[in-house]
Order: structure tokens, then sequence, then C-alpha cells
């Protein structure tokens, strides 16, 4: 489906071969959006939602507003739908949107999400840390929020402001959150052992800024954090403490962790005033690490096959880079890296290459299938080990992506934070055409 800059409308029904307008009574005035509902095309206006029944050759209103606003509607199947709306949050219908009945209670603030966590044991459990807005958790698969702050310092300038946010797999009520702070101030980790009803301040660990949390597989109690400026962090108690077990002068920057099926952990390097650029690994659980200089570049996402050892996907943050940019792939455990890029857009008013990459998920589930998100550009997907790329739907709006994570709920969801509009969520099998659910709104 196309929505022009003159404001028309049209669709194909064969993949392009030919296309039709979509015109008839009651039709949107300025369509800005396309997608597809339940076979049919639908329209996000800025004044509503419209459904066109291509057998009648008609419009219906699904949605009014009164003022202008952004939407994204999901199809639960049945008669089942989920609508979010940028000003009016989340609504749901259970008659194919004759009626709609709000389902955002408790949540007050959206904007920022910096990380998403979930509580693999509990499909329906969600948590979202908010730059100056906290952590917020749903227990209903997001038709209730509440906010759970106690324990966290406040900064005067960010108030909470969460940059990264972690679930223990081995125990859900187990979580560890790093802070973001201003003017040179300190950051810190906070954990909690109930689920987020209290946090406490982890005061032996670092004061940088952490970017990436990773608990690590075949080693009860051992946790990493990789940081901003002051390299990487392990802890062997669970997390009650912390120490830097690489150096700083080499290992800048940490943007991410991987773990194979094999126990290799790798983590991303960023360059910093002429420090390391690229990966480094490990083969004691975080406890010495090797660093790895050269191609395919800076690091600023990795992600493990859980299934097949030595299978890494790595996602290059060197934008700005001829070489180097975009995704490659080792089956190798990386000794050898091949570009793989085929479907990933070439070149936007980020970049004169490939977008950095910041995040890339391993299926927990599935071999060879990976997520990957670029934030100015969108979420993709992989079946294949990244021979090929397609796009794992959209949403609306302007808002960039900032955080992606996959949850085994009701099959298979992938959650989508976002840098101004909260979060979506796409059930892993709506592929293309797919939208994503706004979920965490005002």
């Amino acid at each position: 489906m196309i929505c022009n800059a003159l404001e028309s409308f049209y669709y194909s029904t064969d993949r392009g071969e030919n296309w039709q307008g979509g015109a008839g009574r009651t039709s949107p005035d300025k369509p800005l959006y396309p997608s597809w509902l339940k076979g049919n095309p639908i329209v996000f206006e800025p004044r509503g939602v419209y459904e066109f029944d291509m057998q009648q050759q008609s419009w219906s209103l699904l949605w009014m507003r009164t003022a202008p606003d952004r939407y994204s509607l999901l199809d639960l199947g049945g008669n089942q739908l989920l609508l979010g709306s940028q000003s009016r949050g989340v609504w749901r219908s259970a008659d194919n949107g004759a009626t709609w009945t709000y389902s955002s209670e408790g949540m007050s603030s959206y904007g920022y999400v910096r990380s998403i966590g979930v509580a693999l044991a509990q499909p329906e459990t969600l948590y979202a840390g908010l730059y100056g807005h906290g952590v917020w958790r749903t227990l209903d698969d997001g038709k209730t929020w509440e906010e759970i702050n106690q324990g966290f310092d406040v900064d005067e300038n960010r108030g909470i402001s969460i940059r990264t946010l972690a679930v223990d797999p081995f125990d859900s009520n187990h979580l560890i959150a790093g802070t973001e702070t201003t003017g040179g101030e300190a950051s810190f980790l906070y954990y909690t052992v109930n689920s987020g009803q209290n946090w406490t301040k982890i005061d032996q660990g670092p004061e940088a800024t952490v970017d990436s949390i990773l608990f690590v597989s075949g080693a009860p109690g051992i946790i990493l954090a990789g940081t901003l400026g002051d390299a990487i962090w392990r802890s062997s108690d669970n997390g009650l403490s912390f120490s830097r077990v690489a150096d700083p002068d080499t290992f800048r920057n940490i943007k991410a962790f991987g773990q194979e099926k094999g126990g290799r952990i790798f983590a991303g390097l960023i360059a910093g005033f002429e420090r390391i650029n690229g990966y480094a690994y490990s083969d004691d659980y975080g406890a010495t690490w090797n660093p790895v200089e050269g191609e395919p570049g800076a690091a600023s996402a990795l992600a493990a096959d859980p299934h097949k050892a030595g299978h890494i996907m790595f996602g290059s943050g060197s934008a700005w880079m001829d070489s180097g940019a975009g995704v490659f792939f080792s089956n190798n455990d990386g000794s050898s890296w091949d570009p793989v890029n085929e479907g990933i857009p070439y070149g936007s008013i980020y970049s004169p290459t490939y977008d950095a990459v910041d995040r890339i998920i391993a299926h927990p589930q599935t071999s060879g299938t990976y997520y990957l998100l670029m934030d100015s550009v969108g979420v993709f997907k992989t079946f294949n080990d990244g021979a090929s790329w397609q796009q794992a739907g959209a949403w609306e709006g302007n808002a960039r992506g900032s955080a992606l994570e996959f949850s085994p709920r009701k099959g298979g969801t992938l959650f989508l934070g976002t840098s101004s509009s909260g979060v979506f969520f796409m059930n892993e099998s709506a592929l293309l055409p797919g939208v994503l659910m706004l979920l965490l709104d005002e």
C-alpha cells in the first residue's frame, strides 16, 4: 500500500504488479500511514483510522479523534483489536472496532524507552526502563501498568533515568537496572529480588553508565556489566557486588554482550580516544578478556545462536565508515566474518552506508533466526543466519527505535521501545504485512 505526498491512497493485491485507488464515501482526507487488517487495507489519518472494503469499494471509520493524533493498530484474531494513540494510550475492541475500551490503566507517562525486560517464566509480565521516569511494570499483558521506583535515587535534572534493565533468566523476581545521570555525577546499578517492589543500590560496582548486562549461562551467580568509559565489570555473587575485570585503556566502551552455545562470551567494543574498535572474547565466564581488532569494525550489537556453537551475529556501529558498516556473521567463533546485509536498506539521512545497528537478538527457540534494530530504519528479521533479511513490521509516527526484546508470550512476541512514543509489540508470526502495537503510552 502507498499513501503519497498528494494525499492519495493506492493498494495492490498482486505484490505490486497492479495498483488501484481507494476512493469512496467518508474516505480519509489526509492518509498518512497504510497497513492491513483482516485482509483489507487500513489508513491512519490525523483524526482517525479508516478501513477500506475492497469488495464494496467503500471506507468505514474505525476510530475518530476530535484533535489530530498518531495511531497504531493490531489484529489479535477473532473480533479482538488493539489500538494505540500517542495522546490517549491503548484501547481494546472486542467487536471489530464497533466499540472501544480504555486499556492503559495506571500509565501516567510515556517517552524515551531505553530498555525492556521480559520475565521468561511469566510471559504476561514486562518491564520498561524510561528516561526520566524510572521503571514501569505490567503483570497483565499491558492492560494495566504501575510505576515501581522505590529505592532509586532521584536526579534533580533527569528524575530517574534508566539506561539498561535485565531480568534474571534463572529467577524472574531478580532484576538489575542501571541508571544514567547528568553533570558528571555517578551512575549506579540497582537490584531487586521481588520483581521491582523495592530496589537496592549496588554500592560496590561501576559508577560509569552501564549500557549492557549479561546473566551468564552455565555459571550461576555470574553477571557481567558493560560500561561506557570504564570497561567490563563482573559479579560472582549474583549482583550484590561487582569488580572491574578489563582495562579501561584497552576496552573503553562496551555496547553489547553475546554468549554462544559453547560458552564463549563476546563483548562489542566501541573505540574512544584511539582505543580499540572491534570485539573481545572470554572463555572463562568473563573473568579475563582477549581483544580482537580490525574487521568487522566497531561492534554496537552482538548476538549468539543458543543452539549452534560458534554462530555469532555482529552489528557495526561504524555508520560513517566506508567499510565495516552493516551486519556480519561468523560460524567459527569469530575466526572469519562475512557481510550479511541483503534486504537491509543502504544509505539514509543518517549514514552514507548502512545505519548503525542498535540491537540484535537471537531467537531463543529457533536456530538461525535473529532480530535486528536500526533505530532510524526499522526492525528486521532473518530465518537463515543473515543470508537475507526482511522488515518485521512497522510503527506509525516519527519515533526512533531505542530498545528491542523477545518474549515467549502468545507463541513469540517482539517488543520495541521508542525514543518518544513508548513501547510497541508485534506477534512473531505477523511479519509482512505487520503492525507494531503501541503498548506503553500516556
